[in-house]
């Protein structure tokens, strides 16, 4: 964490282009001020009282903070280090929940986007904007977003001109309650008829269905069709016994017991079981009951996902040790190269240089390069599906 000035100073000293603008400190000022406005950048903690456990408090009030910024102590200051800058003791770092709010929306733009359509997913973002501004008053992390009136929905659509097949979509969606109709899950819910209607975005009940959607996937792509054909039925009708899926999912009997009892290995299904009451001196019989309890599902997978990202990591790491002697002779190479081309070096004499690999080396640098490319792309979705489990198991804590 930094102050506001050490902020600005930094800048310049890794980016020394700037130095040739105009007020290059009020424009960095300008764009730290726009930061911290938009909630991406918050002020740390802090105490005013004296005590030996310190209660901290968060300021609300971030105005007052960012005019003890003055510039022209800053121009002071780069010239003599001794001059005192004006904010010190206060200290900003990165608002986290932020970003992940703008993920969250992002997400829930894509999914209507999918879904609906451009147009819709348009109307999505639009929807996402004008809540943002609610957000300074209303808390970003609400299960159900306030509602949201048809008519402001059309003003900021106007506002857009590229807007206009969007505006367009949106009237004939509202006449004929398109979401309603086509929006099974219910994300999108009309919440009044008042000055046009009124629309509210349930998120918790949204990331829901996107955890339902996610697990469904993952249990298509490690068993098969039929094992996702029964946890789908289980999941629309819990509490099944073994009897009933065989004979709801039309998969032959054994094979229908297997399925459900690796789902049931692999944590997909839970059981329970009953008893049934009996006469006194008859047997006591047991009935299996199968059924998914979806936040346990998704906490085995976020481990699973945790394991994964880990192994990755180290998959990374192992085969750059494997190579690490022509890695690093392909640095020393790179070095050379653009020191000469620094130093205006002939054609001859770069390709001399160049040719300090072999050929065989190049082949194993191409080979590293390629797997390097497929373990970044897993890592990202890996980290995507972790996203997204933990932004449900927020909603359902």
């Amino acid at each position: 964490y930094w102050t506001g000035s050490e902020v600005i100073l930094k800048v310049i000293q890794r980016r020394p282009q700037i130095k040739s603008r105009s007020q290059p400190l009020s424009d960095i000022k300008e764009n730290l001020c726009c930061l911290i406005t938009a909630k991406y950048l918050q002020r740390v903690p802090y105490s005013v009282e004296d005590a030996a456990v310190p209660s901290l408090i968060m300021s609300e009030d971030c105005a007052s903070d960012l005019n003890k910024i003055d510039i022209k102590l800053l121009i002071s200051h780069q010239k003599d280090k001794s001059v005192q800058l004006s904010d010190q003791n206060i200290y900003w770092t990165v608002n986290f929940d932020r970003f992940h709010q703008d993920m969250r929306d992002e997400i829930v733009v894509k999914a209507f986007t999918k879904k609906f359509g451009e147009n819709a997913g348009s109307i999505i973002k639009q929807v996402i904007l004008f809540l943002r501004q609610m957000y300074i008053r209303t808390n970003p992390w609400a299960e159900v977003c306030n509602p949201v009136p048809a008519l402001e929905i059309k003003d900021i659509l106007k506002k857009q001109a590229s807007q206009s097949l969007a505006l367009a979509f949106f009237d004939q969606s509202q006449q004929c309650f398109f979401f309603q109709e086509q929006d099974n899950s219910n994300l999108l819910r009309k919440a009044g008829e008042a000055s046009g209607g009124s629309y509210q975005l349930y998120l918790k009940e949204a990331f829901t269905q996107f955890t339902w959607e996610l697990v469904e996937h993952i249990v298509l792509e490690k068993h098969d069709s039929k094992a996702a054909r029964i946890f789908r039925l289980v999941k629309s009708q819990p509490y099944i016994e073994p009897d009933q899926i065989q004979q709801l999912a039309m998969i032959p009997a054994k094979e229908a017991k297997r399925l459900s009892y690796r789902l049931y290995e692999d944590k997909f299904l839970h059981i329970q079981e009953l008893k049934k009451a009996s006469s006194n001196n008859g047997p006591v019989k047991n009935y299996t009951l199968f059924h998914i309890h979806l936040e346990s599902v998704a906490s085995m997978l976020l481990e699973m996902c945790y394991k994964t990202l880990y192994n990755h990591i180290s998959r990374r790491h192992f085969e750059k040790q494997q190579s690490k002697r022509i890695i690093d002779k392909k640095h020393r190479v790179d070095t050379i190269l653009m020191g000469m081309q620094a130093q205006g070096a002939a054609e001859e004499q770069l390709s001399d240089i160049e040719e300090l690999l072999t050929p065989s080396e190049e082949e194993v640098l191409k080979k590293i390069d390629r797997v390097m490319k497929k373990l970044n792309i897993v890592e990202l979705e890996v980290d995507d599906t972790i996203f997204m489990l933990n932004m449900y198991l927020i909603y359902v804590s």
